[in-house]
């Protein structure tokens, strides 16, 4: 009986933890376009009121996916970034709330392809129980790529770019 009762309580736990959504997203402003390459560094220059140089070496010095994630040095101009960057670059695939399209889906499995992941549900279990280790290979799979369906985003994105958009993922 009381075995029963630690794994009733365990399935309990584990389903609060699926249940909570991880940090709040952003939302992308319509029409807004990511700041690639020097256009980031401009901005986020700005936003820290530091030089480019400065913004460029900041993000050098970042973790990339060895991680942990930089979590306190993500703030609200990269979590509307990242949303920027889902809702243009990613959505297409991952879908617009982390689910692929279903039509996409029957395509992709008709031609043999693998089906992005969804994110949300199981995922958010994921970020959970892994931790700053699923992050780091969530970072290492964004930078890298994942062939033959996802492109590396590690030479357009920034280091900072990537983690803040790992932490939009969190938020399904």
């Amino acid at each position: 009986m009381y075995r029963l009762c630690r794994m009733t309580a365990l399935l309990g736990a584990l389903l609060a933890l699926t249940a909570c959504g991880g940090p709040p997203q952003a939302q992308a402003p319509p029409g807004a376009e990511p700041k690639l390459g020097d256009a980031w560094f401009a901005f986020r220059a700005e936003t820290l009121g530091i030089e480019p140089a400065a913004a460029r070496a900041r993000d050098a010095a970042l973790p990339g996916k060895e991680g942990p994630p930089p979590t306190d040095q993500l703030d609200d101009h990269t979590a509307r970034e990242a949303a920027v960057i889902w809702a243009t670059r990613c959505a297409q695939c991952h879908g617009a709330a982390g689910e692929p399209p279903l039509e996409m889906v029957a395509q992709w499995e008709a031609a043999g392809q693998n089906v992005p992941r969804t994110w949300g549900g199981a995922a958010r279990m994921g970020f959970a129980m892994g931790g700053d280790s699923m992050r780091a290979g969530l970072f290492r799979k964004i930078s890298e790529g994942v062939p033959p369906g996802m492109a590396p985003w590690g030479g357009v994105l920034a280091k900072e770019q990537i983690w803040a958009l790992i932490r939009h993922l969190e938020g399904f």
